[in-house]
């Protein structure tokens, strides 16, 4: 392995605190299961490698019929045979006028596909409704052991009885060989089934009681069964979340409750259940547990955003078996199938490929089915190539990304891109003052709790990044603007060279640099700012300086700010989006009229706190006063749209400013927040791109960047509505969503369904187009929050504002902070 330079610096008190977690990074897993990383490694010929092959199989129903929609899913397989559910309806007819008594049975799809993998073919199509004259609602179809098992939930409407019907079917001759009448009550709640060896065990979950509880029901191979409850006095248990198996006759159950995930073990042959020792499973990281599966070998396995790693009880280790950047399939697609079986070498999985946004794109609407298997290779076709760790949080990434780094890893004959999460944010944060969900109901909390969260996110890479143990490329890390820095970050300006303004948004990419540096490069990106009219903006004509804010927060909104912050987080959002003028070079200056004019303007118009989500819930306003719903602003009844005046949005897409604007009645503007200078709006990156600066290779880094900049990705991005760099891209994807949203049916509809506010479907043109792309022209800053400072704001501010201190104390209280946090970083 080609060891990387180490820099030795002053290191932060944030990072002092996060050097016990960072230092676990190093070489083995932590207790929040976080990997070292493989930057630098060579792969190797034996290394694993995942073939995949994908099963196109026509759904069996009549082709003469057009559909009106068909939804397939797999409904099990074994070592022959995929069986595959077909539900819908065929288009129905145009005529009908007796709906109440029309029989929508005739074009009813039920229909089940029996796929023989081996030949390549299907053997069995059988339609539930006119070949075994089932009837009822098809409550759930599972193949296994040789038999198709269809649930029909039957109703009497009269006397609102239901019944259960269970039927066996024989997938190769479509017969049906038995039919069992079920409890309702136990099949309606029923949830899972497992089998250990010769014992096979359902869990049914029993909701009719003030604590919820679980049946746990064990057949042994003879056919004997047994049933125990899972149930605490006082306590609600949710969710069996997973069974290990430990034994022959022993399996270990982890339950979701109320009082936190509880461990069982469950004895198979005396159908006994005692708790387990909790220390003894610590290992799991109980309360990050995601989706299990059972596999055909016995083994149990868990699916995450990454791949797929096996249990292993006995060592007490998650082994990896099927790393997602393991085979030459999008990972994104990957992260939206459902793992149907696994083993070490053979991996089946199914599913819709999902979206990255409210379409498929603006040109492909149609989803599609996949069964994709994965078989392990013989050789790793990437071997000798050098690994490049790829960070992102959760280990998410976009569809066009993911083609982009297959596209990379493809192409580059030394460099081979893996996805990792090693700094997950699970289990970092109970600590804080804002560690469960239901303490944070305000836009101040939650605003807190992401500063929070950042920082300590961000003391970690900066820590690892320092020790030369970093990932090589971060993704989508712009909201950690503490790590713009030359320390931690590379200066992307050379690898994207001299920028053309007649190609690119240049001030999108300038509005990224700090002190002329590019720490983090946007490839696509969001505008945030205030919507309304351009009548109102100020003398800039693209934002407002704090004199013609507080004019337009009295005359035109009638004092209720789109802007729900509190006043600390409020100071701190505004002093972020012109950060630039008071940090310049390392140097804190908080002491010109900038700052103080920030300062003077939220004392005198904003409330000391946010509105408390839970207060504000439910309360329907009828008053001539303005009206805070959301962020937006009416003047006037809370019913009348036409007074709408404006609203505090970040605009992700074309889908995003169309509609706003006719929200907002034809209101073009995104003007920027109040500020000294009256700037524009801000660029939010929703794609962006780091280097390390202490990367494997930093070259070979910057192609990366360079090829999401691409004119064919930045396209690709475009037609997922998202708004990029590249002006023709971003051009095109325009026309394309001018184009789809004229005819899309089902926007107007969207429109239309809020019941605040009722509008006819709007025709959009060029002109629109011309209007986004003038806003984003007037973009000047990006949105790059640095946590720690942000942080230190919202401890001292309030000082000055609640009266407890002169503006000039609290300015040197607040500076002298953030100055040893500048100096401390280098």
């Amino acid at each position: 392995m080609i060891l990387k330079c180490r820099v030795h610096k002053l290191i932060s008190t944030a990072l002092v605190l996060s050097m016990a977690l960072s230092f676990v990074s190093c070489g083995k897993k932590n207790s929040s299961g976080r990997k070292p990383s493989r930057s630098g490694q060579t792969i190797k010929a034996d290394d694993p490698w995942f073939e995949d092959k994908r099963y196109d199989i026509d759904p069996g129903i009549d082709k003469s019929r057009p559909s009106e929609y068909v939804s397939r899913y797999l409904t099990g397989i074994d070592d022959r045979y995929f069986v595959i559910m077909n539900s819908g309806y065929y288009m129905l007819p145009d005529d009908i006028t007796d709906w109440e008594n029309f029989d929508y049975s005739r074009y009813e799809i039920s229909v089940i596909d029996v796929f023989d993998f081996i030949e390549n073919k299907t053997v069995r199509t059988i339609d539930l409704r006119n070949d075994l004259s089932l009837e009822g609602y098809f409550d759930n179809v599972n193949y296994a052991d040789g038999k198709i098992t269809v649930r029909t939930l039957n109703v009497d409407y009269d006397s609102g009885f239901s019944t259960i019907d269970e039927n066996d079917i024989d997938p190769l001759t479509g017969k049906i060989l038995e039919t069992r009448k079920l409890d309702y009550d136990e099949s309606n709640n029923f949830q899972r089934t497992y089998k250990f060896g010769g014992y096979k065990v359902d869990t049914i979950i029993n909701w009719g009681s003030e604590n919820p509880f679980y049946t746990i029901k064990v057949t042994s191979h003879d056919g004997t069964s047994n049933s125990l409850e899972l149930k605490e006095e006082g306590v609600s248990i949710y969710d069996i979340q997973a069974l290990f198996k430990l034994s022959d006759t022993t399996v270990l159950v982890l339950a979701n409750t109320s009082n936190d995930m509880q461990i069982y073990k469950l004895d198979l042959e005396k159908c006994v259940l005692t708790s387990a020792d909790m220390k003894e499973y610590e290992w799991l990281n109980r309360n990050y547990l995601g989706y299990f599966i059972l596999g055909s070998d016995g083994e149990t396995y868990q699916k995450t955003s990454l791949g797929i790693s096996r249990i292993n009880m006995e060592n007490k280790t998650f082994e990896d078996v099927f790393d997602f950047s393991w085979c030459g399939v999008s990972r994104r697609l990957l992260d939206s199938l459902e793992v149907i079986d696994c083993s070490n070498d053979r991996i089946i999985m199914s599913g819709y490929r999902y979206s990255d946004g409210p379409n498929l794109s603006l040109t492909e609407q149609k989803a599609e089915f996949y069964i994709l298997e994965f078989t392990r290779a013989e050789s790793n076709p990437h071997a000798g190539k050098t690994i490049l760790e790829l960070y992102s949080a959760g280990g998410y990434v976009d569809n066009v990304t993911g083609d982009a780094i297959l596209q990379y890893n493809e192409n580059n004959d030394g460099y081979f891109i893996e996805v990792t999460d090693r700094y997950n944010a699970n289990g970092l944060y109970t600590n804080d003052s804002f560690s469960t969900v239901t303490e944070r109901n305000s836009e101040d909390d939650w605003d807190k709790f992401y500063l929070n969260q950042n920082a300590k996110l961000s003391a970690n890479l900066a820590m690892d990044i320092m020790n030369g143990d970093g990932p090589d490329i971060l993704l989508n890390t712009s909201s950690y603007g503490q790590l713009n820095n030359p320390n931690y970050l590379t200066d992307l300006s050379p690898y994207i060279g001299k920028v053309d303004p007649e190609k690119y948004f240049v001030n999108v990419i300038d509005s990224a640099r700090t002190d002329g540096s590019l720490y983090q490069l946007p490839i696509s990106f969001a505008i945030d700012g205030i919507h309304t009219d351009y009548k109102y903006a100020g003398s800039s004509g693209v934002g407002f300086t704090t004199d013609e804010y507080e004019v337009f927060l009295k005359e035109t909104l009638n004092g209720t700010d789109v802007i729900s912050a509190g006043q600390a987080v409020y100071f701190a959002k505004i002093f972020n989006a012109e950060s630039d003028v008071f940090i310049k070079n390392g140097k804190a200056d908080f002491t010109g009229p900038g700052f103080e004019e920030l300062a003077r303007f939220v004392k005198n118009n904003v409330p000391e706190n946010s509105i408390s989500w839970n207060d504000s819930a439910g309360v329907i306003y009828e008053t001539t006063t303005p009206v805070l719903v959301g962020a937006t602003v009416f003047k006037g009844k809370k019913n009348s749209p036409d007074e709408m005046q404006a609203m505090y949005a970040t605009l992700h897409g074309y889908r995003n400013y169309f509609g706003s604007t006719t929200r907002l009645n034809g209101s073009r503007a995104i003007l920027g927040l109040p500020s000294s200078d009256g700037r524009g709006p801000l660029v939010f990156p929703v794609i962006s791109v780091a280097v390390s600066a202490q990367a494997e290779n930093v070259d070979a880094c910057g192609e990366f960047a360079k090829l999401l900049l691409s004119d064919d990705v930045q396209l690709r991005i475009s037609l997922t509505d998202k708004l990029v760099v590249n002006r023709e891209a971003f051009r095109q994807g325009a026309e394309a969503a001018v184009k789809f949203y004229n005819m899309e049916d089902d926007y107007a509809e969207y429109l239309s369904s809020d019941k605040n506010a009722q509008f006819s479907h709007t025709k959009y043109s060029n002109e629109d187009i011309d209007d986004l792309e003038k806003i984003v022209l007037s973009c000047s800053r990006i949105s790059s929050e640095d946590s720690e400072i942000s942080l230190i704001l919202i401890e001292e501010m309030p000082a000055y504002f609640t009266g407890q201190k002169d503006l000039s104390a609290v300015i040197k209280i607040a500076q002298d902070r953030v100055q040893k946090v500048l100096d401390e970083r280098g």
